[in-house]
């Protein structure tokens, strides 16, 4: 932390605040205000500002929450991360060093939260009752926001003959996603010689993939033998809830591992000393932090939106983009801003996957050719999972404002697919893997035959 460092961070803050406040003037200095001009505060506040306005101000709270409601909560996640790792470091070192650094940090963490607290508040729920424009809504209008209870889910065939099928092909591999990471994450914790970066990251890989397989397809297998499918609309907030959770935790949690494979690759000797037991920590914490912002932002432009007419979603859960479409108004800015949101997520994880396997593999080019082709025949699985899990999500969230029958089919890759090929790419190619769950499984089956003898002749063999 030296002089010119703390000139930069300084300059940092100082143009984030310029070109935050920028960003709210760009959609407030051109409001009509033709009527009420009393502001219910002692400055002019920029939610109450926009509630005097003669216009319909739904679209600005959606762009309020997502410049000043995001940036509040990502600082002050941030903020309790690093508290959350100094305390941890500290811990390591003597308990007088934790009760010291608990004193300091707790004053800290009470003038942090006495500020971000009303800054959350106020910006990033402004779609409450206080900060909407105009009337309250008469019986009329309520009826209409209200006229749908639940959406009726079109899934993947019509044809009865293909869901008998469809229900047999995807109950086998949902029993074979959940076992198979299961079993990843049992042999990861279990076996000793497993407790590296690499296999803690591959254990919460699987985890995030149970999860990403468990939040819809229950209900369409369930639904195969349903002629009514039928979803309610909290079910269907909570589905869009879950998806974005576990796919953008996914996302960064794949770009950790390939950093992982980066530091491994390219700079062996000081693999441990960065990839430490608190950088993996920090790493996965990183990537449900991320899932979780995501995905609130995602919903705070979608759990107001008014649904009085088509509710059939042609799909095999709630997907955002088919949902929104269905909202009683215009869903350009809606769409607009799903692509700012999922669209450049998506791109933008895919972006520094690719280049960070270019770089391992040119680092490795210029050691040897034998080193390159056996870094290239690992890549190559690697790479399939990213194409297969980001290609479709692309495909989808970049271009939201045309939906194609082949949406539902490329979705099938990123909640099935993908999970039951993450535990083929990463654990049957991989020799320490395969040797550890052979230990296990044998571990099993001496057990069970073991339990099995009488009493009489196990106490013999003693």
């Amino acid at each position: 932390m030296n002089t010119h460092k703390c000139i930069v961070l300084v300059v940092g803050s100082w143009l984030t605040g310029v070109l935050h406040s920028i960003s709210q003037l760009v959609f407030s200095v051109n409001l009509p205000f033709c009527g009420p001009n009393k502001v219910d505060r002692f400055f002019c506040d920029l939610p109450l500002v926009i509630k005097l306005a003669c216009t319909d101000t739904y679209i600005l709270q959606i762009l309020m929450l997502s410049d000043s409601g995001l940036m509040a909560m990502i600082s002050f996640l941030l903020l309790l991360i690093s508290y959350t790792v100094i305390l941890l470091t500290v811990r390591r070192h003597s308990l007088v060093g934790m009760a010291k650094a608990q004193a300091t940090l707790s004053a800290h963490i009470t003038v942090v939260t006495l500020f971000f607290g009303p800054c959350i508040l106020i910006y990033a729920w402004p779609f409450s009752g206080c900060f909407r424009a105009g009337p309250p809504p008469g019986p009329m209008d309520k009826a209409n926001l209200s006229g749908v209870s639940e959406f009726v889910l079109l899934g993947l065939s019509s044809s009865q003959e293909l869901q008998l099928f469809f229900f047999a092909f995807f109950s086998v591999l949902y029993v074979v996603i959940v076992l198979g990471n299961l079993l990843i994450i049992l042999t990861v914790t279990s076996d000793a010689s497993l407790h590296s970066p690499m296999y803690f990251l591959l254990g919460n890989l699987s985890f995030v993939d149970i999860c990403q397989a468990s939040f819809a397809t229950p209900k369409m297998i369930a639904d195969f033998l349903s002629e009514h499918k039928t979803i309610s609309f909290s079910g269907c907030i909570a589905q869009i809830f879950f998806i974005h959770l576990f796919t953008g935790g996914e996302m960064v949690l794949l770009v950790s591992m390939a950093y992982d494979r980066y530091v491994a690759i390219c700079k062996p000797l000081h693999y441990l000393v960065i990839m430490s037991q608190r950088t993996c920590t920090v790493l996965v914490v990183i990537s449900w932090t991320v899932g979780l912002v995501h995905t609130l932002s995602q919903l705070s432009f979608t759990v107001n939106l008014p649904f009085c007419g088509p509710n059939v979603v042609d799909s095999f859960f709630c997907d955002l983009p088919r949902v929104t479409k269905l909202a009683c108004l215009d869903s350009y800015i809606i769409e607009i801003l799903i692509v700012v949101n999922s669209g450049i997520l998506s791109l933008s994880t895919f972006s520094v996957l690719v280049s960070s396997y270019v770089i391992i593999l040119v680092t490795v080019w210029f050691k040897s050719s034998a080193a390159m082709a056996k870094a290239f025949s690992t890549l190559a699985a690697h790479i399939t999972v990213v194409i297969l899990f980001f290609g479709p999500c692309i495909f989808i969230y970049v271009w939201p404002f045309t939906t194609y029958p082949v949406d539902k089919v490329l979705a099938i890759f990123y909640t099935i697919f993908t999970p039951i090929l993450n535990p083929i790419i990463y654990t049957l190619r991989n020799r320490d893997m395969k040797a550890a769950m052979r230990k296990i499984v044998a571990h099993y089956l001496r057990s069970k035959k073991v339990s099995e003898i009488p009493l009489v002749a196990r106490n013999s063999l003693y």
